[in-house]
């Protein structure tokens, strides 16, 4: 398959960067997140937290295999005593990557939790590298394609349409890949946020291929690095290699070696990636998010609200609102939990000012 014009790339970089810090815990840290996760399940909800000026939510379960797990609108942390795992996991969420910037995303967590718990040696235990175009016209009958040093490969097709691959098992130490439609996938995920990080290149309408490999901390240390700093100042080299050794996409000949297939103008171009990983900002990015949540949430709000106004005797939209509302009242005084405690609380846990 020949490309009718040439790709353009729309992003690339980091999608997902996880840290693992080595550290001793202050004793006074871990009562605090045991009382905190104590008073979190007892109240089946979570329980706020202060890192100087900034608030974690601490669930009433862990992350994995890590005892508590911490909630911020910027990312998830595991903190655990065990001695055979790093004391520290971080999960910074994507939208917090993207809106920032990777490097000063990482710097906060850093920051924040070295201001906790005194001197932590960081390590990077997974990176996720992608790059977004469009111009590819990727089928399915073009699996047979792709050459990959991953023994699995999943075709993923919706009534014939190809929604993506999967390269390789996604264990948490090997390397793994996806080729998808990102537009698909950001419309059913509410990442709305998405054309801001494409810029004035995207095309609303057609389809955004992505090419997205999730790196895990096995092959980090084989290829010999360790902390944030060193995968982020190698990046090119690990997509280097990933897209030159790891996958490669071929254009078919009567050569019966498909390895000695030649690379096809496409991956030729997706090898080519910048990586640069522009910063959205923030508020861009949460506005995004905002409008995606929204507009997932409206289909089922409209249902529940028409089928409460039916139930209620309702005829218009005012009179069901106002039944709802007296509905809620009744349920505040029978829970002793007031509408506007949960609406703090919710907003608090989305953390929206």
């Amino acid at each position: 398959m020949r490309l009718d014009r040439e790709l353009t790339e729309l992003a690339s970089g980091v999608d997902s960067f996880y840290l693992s810090g080595a550290c001793v815990l202050p004793a006074a840290l871990v009562e605090d997140l045991s009382s905190a996760r104590a008073q979190a399940r007892e109240l089946g909800e979570g329980v706020p937290i202060e890192f100087g000026d900034e608030t974690f939510v601490v669930a009433s379960g862990g992350l994995g295999r890590y005892a508590f797990r911490l909630d911020h609108r910027g990312g998830v942390v595991g903190v655990t005593t065990s001695n055979s795992l790093p004391a520290l996991r971080i999960q910074p969420r994507a939208t917090f990557l993207h809106g920032l910037g990777v490097t000063e995303a990482l710097a906060w967590f850093c920051e924040v939790f070295e201001m906790v718990v005194g001197a932590v040696t960081w390590r990077a235990s997974r990176v996720d590298l992608f790059m977004d175009s469009h111009g590819w016209d990727l089928g399915a009958e073009a699996r047979a394609n792709f050459i990959c040093r991953g023994k699995q490969l999943v075709t993923y097709e919706d009534q014939a349409d190809l929604t993506g691959f999967r390269f390789g098992a996604g264990s948490s130490a090997a390397v793994s890949a996806r080729i998808y439609d990102k537009t698909v996938e950001s419309r059913a995920k509410g990442s709305d946020w998405w054309p801001a990080k494409w810029g004035e290149a995207y095309r609303p309408g057609e389809r955004v291929l992505r090419v997205e490999f999730q790196v895990g901390r096995g092959l980090i240390r084989q290829v010999g690095l360790s902390s944030p700093e060193d995968v982020l100042r190698e990046l090119p080299s690990l997509w280097g290699y990933l897209t030159d050794e790891w996958l490669t996409y071929r254009t078919p000949t009567a050569d019966t070696t498909r390895s000695r297939w030649p690379v096809a103008p496409e991956w030729l171009q997706v090898q080519r990636a910048t990586l640069r990983g522009d910063a959205v900002g923030l508020d861009r990015v949460y506005a995004g998010e905002h409008d995606g949540s929204m507009r997932r949430l409206l289909p089922a709000l409209r249902g529940y609200l028409a089928s409460a106004g039916a139930h209620l005797g309702a005829s218009t939209l005012d009179e069901t609102l106002h039944r709802v509302e007296r509905l809620l009242t009744v349920d505040e005084q029978q829970t002793g939990m007031p509408f506007v405690a949960r609406l703090l609380q919710k907003r608090f846990e989305l953390g929206i000012a």
